[in-house]
């Protein structure tokens, strides 16, 4: 059974999600919810229409996203997923959190994992600073976020 991401993982998507308890579109272009969920509690696609939700309810759909993400980075860096820290899989978590798993696993950073290039791996996290074709300045601090937790002992 997996850990499930940490809270130093949880907190760097926390932060820069932020938390909006009525429906909004995402810099993606998705009805969002919440800390960026796309998706409500009954499994439905959020819409611009969703009723507004409790605190509470977005953390427990926060929760039950990363732990997704976190999922995904397991069953995605195969067969090196036990040569990876806690730290290094809640990292990759708030990655996947930001990115999906569908571009992860197209990534460099899946791609030198996969190899055994733990370490190269974390260096390349940096790529995924662009929104619409530009470097924002958001995703900038977010990824250098999750490259020191990658690094972190």
């Amino acid at each position: 059974m997996t850990e499930g991401i940490n809270d130093a993982g949880l907190e760097i998507v926390r932060h820069f999600e932020g938390c909006r308890l009525e429906p909004y579109v995402c810099s993606g272009g998705h009805a969002t919810i919440g800390f960026g969920a796309i998706y409500a509690a009954d499994g439905q696609r959020v819409t611009m229409g969703h009723p507004p939700i409790t605190e509470e309810r977005a953390e427990e759909l926060l929760r039950r996203d990363v732990n997704i993400s976190y999922r995904a980075v397991e069953r995605l860096t195969q067969p090196y997923t036990e040569d990876l820290t806690r730290n290094q899989k809640s990292a990759l978590a708030s990655l996947v959190f930001n990115i999906g798993s569908g571009n992860f696993r197209a990534s460099a950073v899946r791609s030198n994992i996969v190899r055994g290039e733990i370490e190269n791996a974390g260096r390349q996290i940096y790529q995924w600073r662009r929104a619409g074709g530009r470097i924002m300045r958001g995703l900038v601090r977010r990824r250098a976020e999750e490259t020191d937790l990658y690094f972190a002992v």
